[in-house]
């Protein structure tokens, strides 16, 4: 099967090329082990069927393990034999070459199982689902460093609402972008699994595995998405305990299923005091599509839920485009009412504030407005790089307030 280029291979060369490891971390079935295994010179899949002798020798003795094979050596579900983070930190400053070793992972190792942090040694990188650049919809002609250039980034969108709906709930996982036919199911396959199996510990007994409990839970994380809804509300919803909820979300961190947004600090003239609470985010859309239960044609029925999801949809492809400029995403809120969906922090202080809308032109003229009120509160040496309106429609282009309104089917990093 021909191999899909993603955005992150830049990001995982770049990473190779100046840290002596690489630590890549993502929810499952976002192509992590085939993204990795283009990038190194010997494989180890220590998740494969055949990996009993690999595993054993791994635990035995994992410097021998390491120094058996030609490197950059992609060490592919490493959890599973926890010593060789350590060991790898340690080759790694023995060694005088950087790219020595890629660590792919679908699950947070708990810190009791390893010694040293990585810091300096071990870089960590965060790969994601397909973004509709890379899975070739839409008509991608408006790039991240043309806006902030501030090119006037004309431009036409081919996907309309129904494209839109059947792309969130399809995902952006490869295999469900690859196999057009099984798109639907395979996004419903990972829905499954997790409430099924992934977000309970191995181990655990059978009475503490309540699927009805994790797909109740994943419904009302579903209903969040876009607020900082509390995880007691979130607990109330359900009928169970805040104990019990705190739980599941750090299941779903540990599984990289949720990403919340960080709030953004910005230096305000403004006296008015800024909400810190993070914003509900899962890393792919389809994961709250499947929680509820959505269909493409349900969307085009409910269009609150559907406003949600593609804000969901946007905000990963965002984050996507940003990493490849090595920008952080957040979001901003304060008191006052004033917001920006998306934030992004680029590495040399520039920073571009975003909404997303999936309305009518008033609502997205007033979310211009927005934009520039928040950006004249803001520090007048410290402006924005571009303000940008992230929209469904079929034309983009830069606004006489300056502010550009870009239909997400035609961004690229």
């Amino acid at each position: 099967m021909e191999y899909i280029a993603r955005v992150f291979d830049d990001i995982l060369e770049e990473a190779l090329r100046t840290n002596g490891a690489v630590y890549v971390t993502g929810p499952k079935w976002c192509g992590k082990s085939t993204t990795c295994a283009r990038h190194a010179s010997s494989v180890h899949d220590f998740g494969a069927l055949d990996s009993d002798s690999a595993i054993r020798l791994a635990r035995l003795s994992p410097l021998d393990f390491l120094r058996n094979g030609e490197r950059p050596m992609l060490l592919d579900e490493w959890q599973v034999v926890p010593r060789l983070w350590d060991a790898v930190k340690h080759e790694v400053d023995r060694s005088d070459r950087l790219g020595n070793f890629i660590l792919s992972g679908s699950v947070t190792v708990p810190e009791e199982e390893i010694r040293h942090t990585g810091t300096g040694r071990i870089a960590r990188r965060r790969m994601r689902t397909m973004s509709l650049f890379e899975s070739g919809e839409g008509e991608h002609t408006v790039s991240l460093s043309s806006l902030l250039s501030g090119e006037k980034a004309t431009c036409f969108s081919p996907l309309r609402l129904t494209d839109y709906a059947r792309l969130i709930c399809r995902g952006g996982w490869p295999s469900a972008v690859t196999h057009k036919e099984a798109g639907f199911s395979l996004a419903r396959s990972f829905f499954q699994n997790l409430v099924a199996m992934d977000m309970f510990p191995a181990g655990r007994g059978r009475a503490e595995r309540s699927e009805s409990l994790a797909e109740s839970f994943l419904r009302a994380y579903a209903r969040s998405v876009g607020s900082s809804r509390a995880v007691s509300a979130i607990a109330e919803d359900i009928g169970t305990s805040r104990p019990t909820v705190d739980r599941l979300m750090a299941a779903l961190e540990n599984l990289y299923v949720s990403e919340d947004l960080a709030a953004w600090n910005p230096n305000l003239r403004s006296k008015t005091a800024i909400r810190t609470s993070p914003v509900r985010h899962m890393t792919d859309p389809s994961i709250s599509a499947s929680a509820l239960s959505a269909t493409p044609e349900w969307l085009m029925g409910d269009i609150r839920t559907f406003g949600l999801l593609f804000e969901e949809l946007a905000v990963r492809d965002l984050r996507t485009y940003g990493e490849a400029h090595g920008a952080k995403a957040y979001h901003y809120r304060d008191k006052a009412g004033r917001e920006a969906d998306l934030v992004l922090q680029f590495p040399d202080g520039r920073w571009a504030l975003i909404e997303i809308k999936m309305r009518e032109q008033e609502a997205i003229d007033e979310a211009a407005r927005n934009l520039i009120r928040l950006k004249e509160d803001i520090d007048e040496l410290h402006q924005p790089a571009f303000l940008m309106v992230v929209t469904h429609g079929d034309v983009g282009f830069r606004r006489e307030d300056g502010v550009y309104q870009i239909p997400l089917g035609c961004l690229r990093p």
